[in-house]
Parts: C-alpha cells; sequence; structure tokens
C-alpha cells in the first residue's frame, strides 16, 4: 500500500522569498527543491518530517532541507514565516548557521526574538522589491543576520532569569524535553515556572490554542508516534516511556488524537496520513 503523495514546487527566480502564513490548514505530504526555515509566530501543531512527527508552537524555528518530505496536522490557530532559500544561494557559513534549526533539535526562540524577526524580513523584502547593484551580497547579508539574530535568541531548557513575557515559551520548550516525566500538571509547572495557575492556563492557551493538558498530551503523542515508527518497544513500553500510566488509557488517546489505533501504526511501520485512514482501519 503506498502512504506517500510527493510533490514538489519550488520559488520564483529570486534567491529567496519570504511568505506569511495566517493560518496554516492541515498541509499535505509534499517534498520542495528548495531550503524552507520556518518560524512559528502563533498557535501550534505538529510537523512532520521523513515520518517523525515533532510538537510545535510559537518560538519554535526549523528548517526543512530540499527533498525531505515533511506536511502539517493537529493545527490550531497556527501562523507561520517562512523564508524560501535556494540552494545555490547558500554559503559553507550559512549551511553551518542553519544547521542549528534542525527540526531534531526542537529549537525555540523567545518571545522578542520572533517580534524582532520582522525588522530583518523587512529588509529583505524591501531589497528584494528593487533591482539594486550588489543585490546578492546585500540579501546574504541581511540573512546572516537574521539567522544569527535568530539562533542568537535561542530558549534553554533551564529558565533561570528568563524575562516575563517568556517564561511560558521556556514552559512549552520544557514540556518539549520532559514529555516523559509522568508527573506534569498544572500544579506542577505552576510551582516550577512561579505563574499562578490561572495566568499558565491562560497564556498556554493563547500561544497554543490548547489547554495545558491538551498540550502535555499533545506532546507526549507525537512523541510516542515517533517510537512505534522507529523503534521496536511494545505498545506499553512506549506508553510509560511517554508519560502514560495506563497503556490503555494510552491507547484510548491515541486513537482520539490521530483516528487509529496504535497497533494500526505499528503493523504498517509508516505514519499515517489523514486520507489512508479509513482504508488503514479497515
Amino acid at each position: 500500500m503506498a502512504l506517500r503523495r510527493h510533490a514538489t514546487y519550488s520559488p520564483d527566480n529570486a534567491s529567496l522569498m519570504i511568505k506569511h502564513i495566517a493560518d496554516q490548514d492541515i498541509c499535505p505530504l509534499h517534498a520542495h527543491d528548495f531550503y524552507e526555515m520556518v518560524c512559528v509566530s502563533s498557535g501550534s501543531g505538529m510537523h512532520v518530517i521523513d515520518g517523525i512527527s515533532w510538537p510545535i508552537s510559537r518560538g519554535s524555528v526549523f528548517v526543512v532541507a530540499p527533498h525531505e518530505e515533511h506536511y502539517f496536522e493537529k493545527v490550531e490557530k497556527l501562523s507561520l514565516l517562512n523564508i524560501l532559500i535556494r540552494p545555490a544561494f547558500l554559503t559553507d557559513t550559512l549551511l553551518t548557521l542553519l544547521a542549528d534549526f534542525a527540526p531534531e533539535k526542537q529549537f525555540m526562540a523567545t518571545h522578542q526574538t520572533i517580534v524582532h524577526s520582522t525588522f530583518y524580513t523587512n529588509l529583505l523584502n524591501e531589497e528584494l522589491s528593487h533591482n539594486l547593484a550588489h543585490q546578492p551580497l546585500m540579501l546574504e547579508t541581511l540573512f546572516t543576520q537574521l539567522a544569527i539574530f535568530l539562533q542568537r535568541g535561542h530558549i534553554s531548557q533551564a529558565a533561570d532569569n528568563c524575562v516575563k513575557e517568556d517564561s511560558i515559551i521556556y514552559l512549552l520548550n520544557y514540556l518539549h524535553h520532559n514529555y516523559a516525566n509522568d508527573k506534569l500538571s498544572i500544579d506542577y509547572l505552576a510551582q516550577k515556572f512561579n505563574i499562578q495557575k490561572r495566568m499558565l492556563e491562560r497564556k498556554v492557551q493563547s500561544i497554543t490554542a490548547l489547554t495545558p493538558n491538551d498540550y502535555i498530551t499533545h506532546v507526549r503523542l507525537c512523541h510516542a508516534m515517533n517510537l512505534l515508527v522507529t523503534s521496536e518497544q511494545s505498545i506499553t513500553d512506549i506508553a510509560y516511556l511517554c508519560g502514560f500510566n495506563d497503556s490503555n488509557y494510552f491507547s484510548h488517546r491515541f486513537k482520539l488524537f490521530f483516528g487509529i489505533p496504535p497497533r494500526t501504526v505499528r503493523k504498517y511501520g509508516l505514519f499515517p496520513l489523514i486520507s489512508h485512514r479509513s482504508a488503514l482501519q479497515s
């Protein structure tokens, strides 16, 4: 059974192109012949690349390389800034910089970094709109500044000394790396990040469009999907490794989230696309 659909497209003749997507819908599986840098400006979702799923939310920054198959699913008010870059434009220095944004690194930038990155994208758009002398060099300079600016705005797993507006981004980053902790709860997170519970609930929902508990489950199930696809561990072991204390409850939540049970994923060994779910369930 063929589970993948492949499509290619490319930007125009420019070295790079900038696109703002105000409300990203579920995106079908596709690949392209250019690099794509994606900055999540609001909302949440699941980015699936080469069969591996990663939770994303405001502050997530990642790069998709040419010919990597990817798509978005489980999106909730997801808004993106996309920068499409022709491979010939990228120097060795830029390629080294972009390696910091590989999807598996789950890179997250601070709130202020995402907000102020528009300064560089506006300059890039202005340069692209005019055919001026030394344009390739100017584009390279501006894009290098943007990549360095984003990299310097990286949120580490430690929440020490974070500014108030970034506390929720630190919290989400913590969830991305500590989803296996079965003690995760609103009370636990409120105490750890010194945030009032009601404020935590409101801020998480405003950023991800999900409640804190739903976002915790979202992150856990993304990683559970990865283990089902890439490992030979039992479904019960995967449930516990992803923070679920009960494998039956895990299977129930997994089916609610993805529309198919985990045993179907284990049977076929590929991430099931929405268009194939009815066939897979039969």
